[in-house]
């Protein structure tokens, strides 16, 4: 009897590919994405999209049935824009004025 030659990396099928994943495959990004989603599309973790909703780079999540959803087409500005759109110029003063004079009161 002989041994059965084990199969190589090479000799395997390929890997399938979920529907998500098949979805973005063809260039379908659906209009509402959840976390999992989200980390396909842009690659990246989920600790990453939390990190850049609280840093401004991506807009808060909105829940939808309980579950936290993202409109791509406000992610899309977001990442287009980078981030939150910024203030009127006389707004972006007073908030570098504010953050100033905290910062002096600080020093003293």
């Amino acid at each position: 009897m002989t041994t059965p030659t084990p199969i190589t990396t090479d000799e395997r099928r390929p890997r399938k590919f979920n529907k998500r994943e098949q979805l973005l495959a063809h260039g379908f990004i659906p209009p509402w994405l959840d976390m999992d989603m989200m980390c396909l599309c842009l690659p990246i973790s989920s600790n990453t999209v939390d990190k850049w909703v609280k840093d401004g780079l991506l807009p808060p999540p909105r829940l939808k049935g309980g579950k936290q959803m993202w409109k791509w087409s406000e992610v899309d500005e977001y990442l287009t824009s980078g981030g939150a759109q910024s203030l009127d110029p006389e707004a972006e003063r007073i908030k570098n004025a504010t953050r100033r004079a905290i910062e002096n009161r600080a020093d003293n």
